[in-house]
């Protein structure tokens, strides 16, 4: 989220996506996170996802990525298990 151009756009992809929502919903998820961002919590799961990021990019880590990735590899897995 750190460049603005680029943040907003794909999260509001993402969470059409990934929550199989149309363009109004995910962006009402986009205004929440931009309207909370001083929250505790938002705060906090914007760090963990971050390093999250940060440690799989630099592959401190074997398998699958952490966080939303790991749960979109996952859900990509199982859907293509069921067809």
């Amino acid at each position: 989220m750190s460049d603005l151009a680029v943040g907003p756009p794909i999260t509001f992809h993402v969470f059409r996506k990934l929550f199989d929502v149309g363009a109004y919903d995910a962006q009402r998820y986009i205004d929440f996170l931009m309207n909370h961002m001083q929250d505790q919590t938002v705060a906090l799961g914007m760090m963990v996802g971050g390093q999250q990021f940060i440690d799989y990019t630099i592959k401190k880590h074997e398998g699958a990525p952490m966080g939303l990735a790991r749960f979109i590899l996952e859900e990509q897995a199982l859907a293509g298990q069921t067809r």
